[in-house]
């Protein structure tokens, strides 16, 4: 069986979890990102943090960008591999978020033979 992750579902089904503050935080995030990213990373979600992966990348994923909201900031980390090493992390505001995300996201996607070339 596959399993299809939907934006606007995503966005949604965290959004009505509106008693925790990270739910709600998360879902303006990832709602942000959904036209510039989606069928281009999966977003993989809790309450509390959200997970991309690439298309078609099935678990053990060779890499991942998790966010995790933190009470006025997210914290980011690119991680590869399994099990996962930590390549870069960062924290930003809410306000700057998106464009730290975008940064991560185009890591996360971006083919690593090209960059050594």
């Amino acid at each position: 069986m596959r399993v299809t992750f939907d934006w606007a579902d995503t966005v949604k089904r965290l959004r009505d979890i509106n008693r925790v503050p990270s739910a709600l935080a998360n879902a303006e995030l990832l709602n942000g990102a959904r036209e510039r990213w989606s069928g281009r990373v999966i977003p993989r979600t809790s309450m509390h943090d959200l997970l991309f992966t690439r298309p078609g990348d099935e678990y053990p994923f060779a890499r991942t960008v998790r966010v995790a909201s933190e009470s006025e900031a997210f914290r980011f980390e690119l991680r590869a591999g399994f099990p996962s090493v930590l390549v870069t992390a960062d924290r930003a505001t809410r306000e700057k978020a998106p464009v730290v995300l975008d940064a991560f996201l185009l890591q996360l996607v971006g083919d690593p033979d090209e960059a050594s070339s």
